[in-house]
């Protein structure tokens, strides 16, 4: 039995039920990612009988070229991996495919996928069979997205909760540490298209240089228009934007709603609850 355990939980998704037959000759072993094994207790070799079984949601609602987004799931890789950068098409066997063409991978995980849509998808209107490429019979993880120039949303935390940092970098805009008048504070999103200069895909963005957003950006507090000193792509990170946003000199208490977009577009635009401080 203790040869049996031993093996059976040498499998990195883990063992989720587990039965003996054929007088202990072979084990059955169902395991966290749903596959079906069988073992062979004495010579310890395995035979998948059913594969794992995946299952994904893509989180982006569109392909907007430039921007990094996630798919998540069930048994979407076998371990974490977190790519190096130039970001490679593959990462330990997974690709995620736009029309049959392989898409940058930041890193992967058993329950979350992401990837960068290629800055050289700069065809808006076209629909795009996305999908993640697996050896499952039973999910085909995949989804008709359409290709957009530019669709703004806050960048968000595992939590759900929008990354927006202070003006000195020294921690994130949350209810303990909240924003102040007067700050800049600093929002990320993805989706706002295109910037000049050109970015090449799959590259970190320079901190030695600005590439700014192609198009005017803006922000409102109710009917007011916000400074934006800065509008592009964010030193440091790969596919997410820094939107620099200067607040008024008065801010409601206890949070504002901050109401981002491009002025052309009024049927695509995002906002955010920003916890505020009360001016001193």
């Amino acid at each position: 039995m203790s040869q049996v355990h031993s093996q059976l939980t040498a499998f990195p998704e883990g063992v989720a039920e587990a039965l003996l037959a054929g007088f202990g000759k072979w084990a059955f072993a169902v395991t966290g990612h749903g596959r079906l094994v069988k073992v062979n207790v004495e010579s310890g070799s395995a035979e998948d009988l059913i594969v794992k079984t995946v299952t994904c949601t893509f989180q982006t609602p569109a392909l907007i070229p430039g921007s990094i987004f996630s798919l998540y799931g069930n048994a979407l890789a076998d371990s974490p991996r977190v790519a190096p950068v130039p970001l490679p098409p593959e990462l330990d066997g997974v690709r995620v495919l736009a029309d049959g063409e392989p898409m940058p991978l930041l890193s992967i995980s058993p329950a979350r996928i992401w990837f960068q849509v290629p800055f050289e998808l700069t065809d808006p209107g076209r629909l795009v069979r996305v999908e993640l490429e697996h050896p499952s019979p039973f999910d085909a993880c995949a989804a008709q997205r359409w290709v957009v120039r530019r669709q703004p949303y806050f960048f968000t935390d595992p939590s759900g909760d929008a990354v927006i940092a202070h003006g000195d970098f020294h921690g994130l805009v949350a209810a303990n540490d909240p924003a102040r008048p007067r700050e800049v504070i600093h929002a990320y999103m993805v989706g706002l298209g295109p910037v000049m200069p050109e970015m090449p895909t799959g590259v970190t963005t320079p901190t030695d240089r600005l590439f700014r957003l192609e198009d005017d950006f803006g922000c409102r507090l109710g009917n007011q228009t916000l400074e934006i000193p800065f509008a592009g792509l964010a030193p440091g990170f790969i596919g997410v934007y820094q939107v620099s946003v200067r607040l008024p000199d008065t801010l409601p208490s206890p949070r504002f709603y901050l109401d981002c977009g491009f002025p052309d577009d009024r049927s695509h635009r995002a906002g955010v609850w920003v916890p505020t401080a009360p001016a001193p």
